[in-house]
């Protein structure tokens, strides 16, 4: 990955931090259980929606709860509508749709603010693939009440839409950064490291290079990923214990680091409501009375630090 991002004094991430983060070999297709460690854990998926000049992308997070923090592996990363004619909201669903039932995630973190609605307005309906003839059912909300009545009663309720405010942005940046810094947070290795990896078996030296590219390609869209976070800065915004983030290069996208923080920003509500049902047991406070800490700069070495708290 280029470094020239990194580099910058204004970065509020630092390179070194989030390449020694990927440590995943492997990315995830579909629902994988087979290890042992993976007995308790659950699927999140996390949607950004395109606006112009940007991409539809989903996140796939695999969570690991304990009993006070829940470690996040990004095992995938796809975008909805990669050519010109999918970019219809109405095949975009079905490529989502397709996704849930790869994965069946405990939830679908959907932004709905903006262009989001008309998408969250065909994921309460059933789809129709023409091109596979499968018909996806409609998947209903569980936080938004402006769907309630129009969404099936009996449909499975796995969507959460987010309409996202200054606070809820400030919210989702400092969770994605602690979740960072903390090391709760993986990323699979870079491509070359994983095309190492993959012509060194049998299996991979006999694949074709457009077999290899795509194998390759959660790997490659992970890197785009780390630029877009690293292209990023502290914006002041004047409120208290509030930040904003904005473009170093505004030539570089932040779509993919969209999808991320939203889908981060829901699994650490389902760690701090599993921590709070421990306390209400009296099995102590653990990670749900520590404070969300960032950084104005990724080299948390030189810059000034800021703590935002959440209780």
């Amino acid at each position: 990955m280029s470094r020239f991002v990194g580099t910058s004094e204004d970065a509020w991430f630092d390179f070194n931090k989030l390449e020694s983060a990927r440590k995943i070999n492997n990315p995830e297709t579909v629902a994988n259980f087979s290890r042992e460690s993976d007995r308790d854990c659950f699927y999140i998926l996390s949607t950004d929606l395109a606006r112009k000049g940007c991409q539809s992308v989903c996140t796939v997070l695999k969570v690991y709860p304990t009993n006070e923090t829940f470690r996040i592996k990004l095992v995938n990363i796809y975008i909805l509508g990669v050519t010109e004619s999918e970019k219809d909201f109405t095949r975009q669903v079905i490529e989502q749709k397709r996704l849930i039932a790869q994965y069946n995630p405990r939830a679908c973190v959907i932004d709905i603010n903006g262009v989001g609605a008309p998408f969250g307005d065909l994921m309460i309906k059933e789809s129709y693939d023409d091109k596979t003839g499968i018909t996806y059912p409609p998947y209903g909300f569980m936080n938004r009440d402006e769907y309630l009545a129009n969404q099936p009663r009996g449909c499975q309720k796995i969507l959460y839409g987010i309409k996202a405010n200054a606070q809820i942005n400030s919210d989702m940046h400092a969770m994605l950064y602690s979740k960072i810094y903390s090391g709760q947070l993986r990323f699979l290795i870079s491509e070359q490291q994983a095309k190492n990896k993959l012509i060194s078996t049998i299996k991979g030296a006999k694949m074709s290079p457009e077999e290899q590219n795509k194998r390759l390609q959660p790997h490659i869209l992970t890197t785009i990923l780390l630029k877009e976070i690293l292209n990023l800065k502290i914006r002041p915004t004047g409120v208290s214990n509030q930040i904003a983030v904005e473009q170093i290069n505004t030539r570089i996208l932040k779509d993919k680091f969209s999808a991320l923080e939203m889908g981060v920003y829901y699994v650490v509500q389902l760690e701090q409501e599993n921590m709070a049902r421990r306390r209400n047991r009296g099995l102590g406070n653990g990670a749900a009375g520590r404070n969300l800490v960032f950084a104005s700069r990724g080299n948390s070495g030189r810059g000034r630090s800021n703590k935002h708290r959440r209780r």
